[in-house]
């Protein structure tokens, strides 16, 4: 490839510091508009279809399936070349039409607060352990986990007690 002498490192610069100043100055612009969670996880649940669609299709749709699905479709053919973009639209349409009315109907951001609202349970991580000493106090039998032999990592934890 030939030397053209022309250094494109600053220009690059330019264009990143211009960016974070502008994403920055957005942040500040908008911040009197989130007042809760729910609008700063999801825009207070008030995107219409159409954005919600490019939300999520942005989501799922990256480098990997833009470069990986043309070199697999060169390689294998076409439909070999869009079956990952097929296999996300659809599974975003049947999400779309089954588990995000229950989840809204909970106000439940992902799918793991709604199964944690239906069966009782708590994203907080000590929440197991705390279930396991209510069990020891009302005598409840249970088998404790036990580190793997020979795992140091997991040795000196409280959490594997005797």
């Amino acid at each position: 490839m030939p030397q053209t002498g022309y250094n494109s490192a600053p220009v690059t610069a330019a264009v990143v510091w211009v960016y974070m100043i502008a994403m920055v100055a957005v942040g500040f612009y908008l911040r009197e508009r989130i007042v809760s969670a729910t609008d700063f996880l999801v825009a207070g649940r008030k995107l219409g279809l159409a954005l919600t669609t490019a939300t999520m299709a942005a989501v799922q749709i990256g480098a990997g399936v833009i470069l990986g699905g043309a070199e697999l479709g060169a390689q294998s053919g076409a439909w070999p070349g869009m079956w990952y973009g097929l296999g996300c639209a659809g599974g975003l349409f049947l999400a779309g039409l089954f588990v995000a009315p229950r989840l809204r109907g909970q106000n439940a951001y992902v799918p793991l607060d709604y199964f944690g609202k239906r069966y009782g349970e708590s994203r907080d991580h000590g929440s197991h352990e705390r279930a396991l000493r209510r069990e020891e106090e009302r005598g409840a039998p249970h088998e404790r986990a036990r580190p793997a032999e020979g795992d140091p990592g997991r040795s000196g934890d409280a959490t594997f007690g005797p």
